[in-house]
C-alpha cells in the first residue's frame, strides 16, 4: 500500500534529515522512493545541482531502498502532484511548512495545494525527521463522520496497525432536533464505531472509540492534543475545492494540528 512514496526535498537540507526521512518511510513498508527536488528555472542542469544531487542518492545507498532522484522545474505543488503521478507513486510524504496566516490567505501553502490537487494519500509531516524517525508512531487518530471519503482512509488505517500502536476512533456529529432522533442518533453512532473497533482490533495494541457533537476541526485538534496523537487518519471533509473553503475542517486541521496528518482523497 506504501511501497513507492514520493518524497519532496530541499537540496540545502543536511543529507542526515532526508536519511531520516527515507528511514521512516521504509517502516512504513516502503521499497520505491522518488526524491524530487523542485528547482529554480535555469539551475535544475547545473553541475552545482547534480553534485548534490549524486550525494544524496550515494549517502542513501546504504538504507536499502531503491531511491529514484529526479529534478524539476515549474510551479512546486504542481509539480510534486505530477510527478507523483508520472511514477505512479502510492502516497506523498511532504514536510510542513508554516506560513503566516496572511500568507496562508492569500497565497496559500505548498502543502495545502498538493492536497487540494492530490488524487494519492498525502502525509503531512509536522514532526521533523529527528522526531519522526526516532519516535516513530505509537498513537493514531482515525476521524471519521462515516461518509464515503471516510471509508476510502479504512485501509489505511487497517495498513498502519501494529502490536505496538494504538488506535483511537472518533466521530463528530450534530445533535439532532428532538430527544427521541438525538438518543437514535447516539445509538446508531456507537454502534458503527463497535464495528471498526471489532474491524481493527485484531491490528493493534488497543481500540478506543469516541464520539461527541461539534465543530469536527476544533474536537479533533483538542482530541489530538489531549491524547498525544502522533499521526490523524481523515478523509477529506469537503467535497469543494480546498481553495474554496478556508475554514475547511481538513484545512483547519492540517494548519492548526501539532501533529502529523494522513489525508485520503
Amino acid at each position: 500500500m506504501f511501497q513507492k512514496l514520493l518524497l519532496p526535498i530541499e537540496l540545502k537540507r543536511p543529507v542526515e534529515d532526508i536519511k531520516n526521512r527515507v528511514s521512516f518511510l521504509k517502516s512504513l513498508g516502503a521499497t520505491d522512493i522518488v526524491l524530487l527536488n523542485v528547482a529554480t528555472p535555469g539551475l535544475e542542469n547545473s553541475k552545482h545541482t547534480k553534485r548534490l544531487m549524486d550525494r544524496m542518492g550515494s549517502a542513501l545507498r546504504e538504507l536499502e531502498v531503491n531511491v529514484t532522484l529526479t529534478i524539476k522545474t515549474g510551479h512546486v505543488s504542481v509539480q510534486i502532484v505530477e510527478a507523483s503521478n508520472e511514477y505512479k507513486t502510492d502516497m506523498i510524504h511532504i514536510p510542513w511548512r508554516k506560513n503566516q496566516l496572511l500568507h496562508r490567505l492569500i497565497l496559500g501553502s505548498t502543502t495545502k495545494e498538493v492536497v487540494r490537487l492530490s488524487e494519492k494519500p498525502v502525509f503531512i509531516d509536522k514532526d521533523g525527521p529527528h522526531r519522526l524517525y526516532l519516535k516513530g508512531i505509537t498513537n493514531i487518530l482515525y476521524a471519521t463522520d462515516f461518509n464515503e471519503a471516510s471509508e476510502r482512509a479504512l485501509p489505511y488505517v487497517a495498513h498502519l496497525g501494529t502490536a505496538e500502536r494504538n488506535l483511537k476512533l472518533f466521530h463528530v456529529g450534530h445533535r439532532s432536533a428532538d430527544p427521541y432522533s438525538e438518543k437514535r442518533r447516539i445509538k446508531a453512532t456507537y454502534t458503527r464505531l463497535d464495528e471498526l473497533k471489532q474491524q481493527f482490533e485484531s491490528g493493534y495494541a488497543q481500540v478506543e472509540t469516541e464520539a461527541t457533537i461539534g465543530t469536527p476541526h476544533k474536537h479533533i485538534l483538542y482530541k489530538s492534543k489531549k491524547d498525544d496523537v502522533d499521526l490523524i487518519i481523515t478523509g477529506r471533509f469537503n467535497d469543494r475545492p480546498l481553495r474554496q473553503i478556508i475554514g475547511s475542517n481538513t484545512q483547519e486541521v492540517a494548519d492548526r494540528a501539532g501533529c502529523s496528518m494522513l489525508v485520503i482523497p
